[in-house]
């Protein structure tokens, strides 16, 4: 075969004329066919069967028995015309010659009769569609990711080697667990020493010759600031209270306060308001009668409860203006209002807190001050004293911190979902350490495109992956101008056969009109488009049958639709699929 290559490659650029012209073509295949034969009668290196094959390979090449007949004819003049003289020569090569020709005069007449009728080239068969839109049942599509509601990404706080591994992924976790740990023998070694000089700062403290005068004056101190502390306590709570929070009830000093807010705690809300009337009154009258120093001990308790309690009504609703689907009635420059003052109060209500148990604290501290002064006789040690236990317990306090860096907690009670560490490993802080979520309340987060946010509102339910149901549970009120498109959350209703973490695709089935105001959005199957050169096009056939290219400008993609912004009307007839064609390709139209 290696000398059919070398010798047929000149033959075909002798005859490269021939192409495209049909007499040409008859006379290049027929010269062809002479020559292979000549050659390789005389080089001798053509086996019968290959010969034979090769004959009766070109002569189907055409498909017209006229041509066939023709080239037949050609053949046998040219054959006896250039072949004569040089078959002298080869005498046993007539044999071979007179077979080869019989059998193609053979394949000839053996063609289909029928073939005459057949067309020269197979015209493909298109579908013709409309690129219709504003349809009156649209299905909305969309791809969004699945998450779990309550979700925790860890990461390494201190940078060092990875020296403990204590969990696994899968593996059940609770609020609190260490899942690993760094290099931590320095840390260690100074949370030992801190802890050592408080106890010797509390050792020093005691054997302490404390006078007995300053000591009650230093109670009679700590007794007057716990009530100067209580009252401003109250005074900062009374103020939220009835200033700040009770904006979010509707009569807020009745029996049944009503929440303004929409959220999963209205019941706890309007229940800690009607106790509030009661306790804050009590807490009032604490503040201002004469008790002896054991009972300001469970008054403090009781401020700080108080406190407490209207701290959590304050976080739950500044957690419920940060919920999307809370806030529909609500303008954007009311809602930032309403949570910079929250977190204001958040603040006044910390403050007031840590001041009553600081008082709590130094009461104490006078109390045991004093008790130890009686025990110790006089002295004037006692700020001295009490200054070293403060650096002591700092130290302490210090160390623990630093210590509790090289160590990963989960805040969150859950499953581990992703594990990032091994032991050996070396860790920069920041490094990704864990993603621990709660994978039984999941969420599927996705955006839309401002076009289709009339298709959807606030409570549909969609279909997901084809095997759960969901709701859309909140909508953005705007754009958002880092993506261009619109966040959508769904809820899921039923968690079975979906994962967190996963790719899921979200229908929703809409019967809404789309605003007859707004221009309608041709979306036509992404097959009917083909991507050129020049730009995308779009076919459509003309009355000769040919394919008309229509350059098109392209919109958003959906799962299996693309839309069209200008260069085709909603009228428009176009081809369903236009891969593997080309303008001016002459086709047939389907009925079907």
């Amino acid at each position: 075969m290696h000398a059919l290559f070398v010798y047929t490659v000149p033959i075909l650029n002798d005859y490269s004329f021939a192409v495209g012209d049909s007499t040409k073509s008859l006379l290049f295949h027929t010269l062809y066919i002479t020559k292979v034969l000549r050659l390789f009668l005389e080089l001798r290196v053509m086996r019968m069967d290959t010969l034979i094959n090769m004959c009766y390979y070109n002569l189907i090449i055409f498909n017209s028995v006229v041509f066939m007949l023709s080239l037949f004819n050609s053949f046998i003049t040219l054959i006896s015309n250039q072949l004569v003289n040089p078959l002298i020569r080869h005498r046993k090569s007539t044999v071979i010659i007179s077979i080869v020709i019989v059998l193609a005069g053979y394949q000839v007449l053996k063609l289909d009769n029928s073939a005459v009728d057949k067309p020269a080239d197979n015209i493909p068969s298109v579908e013709l569609i409309s690129a219709a839109s504003n349809q009156s049942v649209s299905t909305f599509s969309a791809i969004g990711t699945i998450q779990a509601i309550s979700e925790a990404q860890l990461k390494a706080e201190a940078g060092g080697q990875v020296t403990g591994i204590y969990t696994e992924i899968g593996k059940s976790v609770r609020a609190g667990a260490i899942l690993a740990q760094t290099e931590n023998d320095r840390e260690s070694a100074v949370l030992l020493q801190a802890q050592g000089s408080y106890e010797a700062a509390l050792a020093g403290s005691a054997q302490s010759d404390i006078g007995v005068r300053e000591a009650e004056n230093g109670l009679a101190d700590a007794v007057r600031v716990v009530s100067v502390t209580s009252n401003s306590a109250y005074g900062t709570t009374f103020d939220v209270l009835n200033n700040t929070i009770d904006l979010f009830y509707s009569k807020p000093n009745s029996s049944y306060p009503g929440v303004r807010l929409t959220t999963g705690d209205t019941t706890f809300l309007r229940t800690e308001r009607v106790s509030l009337q009661t306790t804050l009154k009590k807490w009032y009258e604490q503040q201002n009668s004469n008790v002896p120093n054991a009972t300001l001990f469970s008054n403090l308790a009781y401020a700080r409860g108080e406190v407490e309690r209207v701290l959590k009504i304050n976080d739950i609703l500044l957690v419920a203006l940060n919920n999307e689907k809370n806030l529909q009635n609500i303008e954007a420059s009311v809602i930032a209002g309403q949570k910079a003052g929250l977190t204001i109060t958040r603040s006044q209500l910390i403050a007031a807190k840590n001041s009553l148990e600081s008082a709590s604290s130094n009461l104490k501290s006078a109390e045991e001050g004093l008790s130890r002064a009686k025990l110790a006789g006089s002295g004037n040690d006692v700020t001295l004293s009490g200054a070293q236990l403060k650096i002591a317990l700092g130290s302490v306090r210090s160390a623990q911190a630093a210590y509790e860096r090289t160590l990963v907690r989960t805040p969150i009670s859950g499953v581990v979902n992703a594990f990032y560490l091994k032991k050996g490993d070396y860790v920069n802080p920041g490094t990704d350490a864990a993603l621990v979520a709660n994978n039984n309340g999941l969420q599927v987060e996705t955006a839309i495109n401002q076009n289709d946010r009339t298709l959807l509102s606030i409570g549909d339910n969609v279909i997901i992956n084809d095997i759960a149901s969901g709701t859309i549970s909140a909508i953005a009120g705007a754009v958002d101008p880092t993506t261009g498109k619109i966040a959508v959350k769904i809820s899921i209703a039923d968690n079975s056969g979906l994962e967190n973490g996963t790719v899921a695709k979200i229908t929703l089935t809409s019967t809404k009109q789309v605003n007859s105001s707004v221009i309608p959005e041709i979306k036509i199957p992404l097959a009917a488009v083909k991507l050129l050169a020049s730009g995308p096009v779009v076919f459509s056939v003309g009355t000769d049958l040919k394919l008309i290219a229509l350059p098109v400008e392209l919109g958003p993609v959906t799962v299996d639709s693309i839309a069209v912004i200008s260069g085709i009307t909603a009228d428009q007839q176009i081809i369903s699929d236009a891969r593997g064609r080309k303008a001016g390709e002459v086709v047939t139209v389907s009925t079907n």
